[in-house]
């Protein structure tokens, strides 16, 4: 008799930054989401309808009405999500932010502000795109990793390749450069393409990070952190990180350390 073949589980770098941020933040969310009500924040719902516009404008030859479909986007998933919470109460506001409605609004006229000088600096740039929204999948090891690349831009003028990953939000986790390492290694080692260098780009603050060399990671840096990634939450490892993010955070009331809640207790 053969061997029954063993399940595993796929990880990706999302999953990485999460764990290593706060694993009880997601233990909870990964696991336990089915015991707690749903809370949306006006932000994520800023961050998705702000990348889905710009993939959709550069994907159509950036032919779109850019802030329509960012409107469009951005009014429908509201919608979704007062259907699926209707409680305003369990909605997670930024500070001094005393209504829902407000923060919806607000981050709304943010984003219809960011975009057309996004969209310029876009139009009067030195790069064009190489590779857009490119999904993958990689073994490091045995361990299964996918995931997908936002954008890769090349410079014609010094033939040369950079990984830009769009932010809307505050300069808050700049210094974390690991997704844009990885998905740097993922461009070189799957499709040969030989992006070392990477950056964020702050919409908000319409400015770019200073581009950084990721030559130094490489297969077996990432086949190690995953390794390490997959025995943490394996063994179910899920330590809480207190910090400056826990006033924002979703899961907070049935936090281990920083919560007053039992899982599955209402709030």
């Amino acid at each position: 008799m053969t061997e029954p073949e063993v399940k595993r589980h796929t990880r990706s770098i999302s999953q990485l930054k999460a764990y290593t941020r706060c694993g009880q933040a997601f233990y909870l969310e990964r696991f336990k989401r089915a015991d707690m009500p749903r809370r949306p924040a006006p932000w994520t719902i800023l961050g998705v309808a702000v990348h889905d516009a710009v993939m959709t404008w550069e994907k159509s030859d950036r032919h779109i009405d850019v802030l329509d479909y960012f409107a469009a986007t951005y009014d429908m998933i509201v919608v979704d999500e007062w259907e699926k919470q209707p409680d305003h109460n369990l909605w997670v506001l930024p500070p001094n932010t005393k209504s829902v409605t407000t923060g919806i609004k607000n981050y709304r006229e943010r984003g219809l502000k960011q975009l057309p000088v996004y969209v310029e600096r876009c139009l009067n740039a030195p790069w064009e795109i190489s590779h857009i929204e490119k999904t993958f999948e990689i073994d490091l090891d045995g361990i299964v990793v996918r995931g997908g690349v936002d954008r890769i831009l090349y410079y014609p003028a010094d033939d040369s390749y950079l990984v830009e990953d769009l932010k809307t939000g505050n300069l808050k986790g700049e210094d974390d450069i690991r997704q844009l390492a990885f998905y740097a290694f993922i461009a070189r080692e799957l499709w040969d393409v030989p992006v070392n260098e990477g950056r964020y780009w702050f919409t908000k603050m319409d400015r770019g990070s200073v581009p950084i060399n990721l030559r130094k990671y490489d297969k077996k840096f990432w086949a190690e952190e995953f390794r390490q990634l997959d025995k943490g939450i394996s063994n179910e490892v899920f330590l809480a990180h207190p910090g400056d993010v826990c006033g924002i955070c979703a899961v907070k009331p049935w936090c281990s350390t920083m919560g007053d809640r039992e899982i599955g207790e209402p709030l």
